[in-house]
């Protein structure tokens, strides 16, 4: 509201730049899932070629808290780096 400004959307570059961060910092947890009880998220332990199924896509591996330290210095700069703002 500062800045005026009426639409805020992601650069291309910053989506990109994202998706390499959740990709070089994935961790694969596959075998812990298929050891879990079964359930949804292992096809109820059975395997059948369906593989683990995840409602989160590709999550932040180093967990929430780092999410929020990241937000955080992030809005701490004030300059919304990797942001395009409108009029």
């Amino acid at each position: 509201m500062k800045r005026k400004t009426t639409t805020v959307e992601p650069s291309v570059a910053a989506q990109d730049n994202w998706v390499n961060t959740i990709r070089e910092l994935s961790m694969d947890n596959s075998a812990f899932e298929v050891s879990c009880t079964p359930g949804y998220y292992n096809n109820e332990g059975g395997g059948g070629g369906q593989g683990i199924r995840s409602f989160l896509g590709e999550p932040y591996s180093p967990g929430f808290y780092a999410f929020d330290d990241l937000l955080k210095e992030w809005r701490d700069k004030g300059d919304l780096d990797g942001l395009v703002l409108g009029k």
